[in-house]
């Protein structure tokens, strides 16, 4: 409240004034491919992109300059999950389905 007073803007300009980001999730069929050794694959590649920090914790999630995704192997279904965001809803699916290809190629 201090910065909208100091600043003079209402709570509605402070917030038009932030990005937006839209989600994506979508889900890839597992049965086709080996899923861990791709995972890995993943990971190893974009850790040594200067431009995207990869964790590992839960799955492999990249955050890349554009937006992030997420890659996670279900534990109940033989899918993997992939969750992405990025400033468009467009910008979101698109990073899906190019990480969807890197999947499976």
């Amino acid at each position: 409240l201090t910065h909208l007073a100091t600043e003079g803007i209402s709570m509605s300009e402070w917030h038009a004034s932030l990005p937006t980001y839209h989600m994506g999730k979508h889900k890839l069929d597992a049965r086709s491919f080996d899923v861990d050794a791709a995972l890995a694959k993943i990971a190893a590649t974009y850790e040594a992109d200067a431009d995207a920090q990869v964790s590992t914790v839960d799955g492999v999630k990249i955050d890349l300059p554009t937006g992030w995704v997420h890659l996670r192997k279900s534990n109940t279904e033989p899918i993997v999950r992939v969750y992405t965001e990025a400033p468009s809803p467009e910008a979101a699916d698109a990073l899906a389905e190019r990480f969807k290809a890197e999947l499976v190629g």
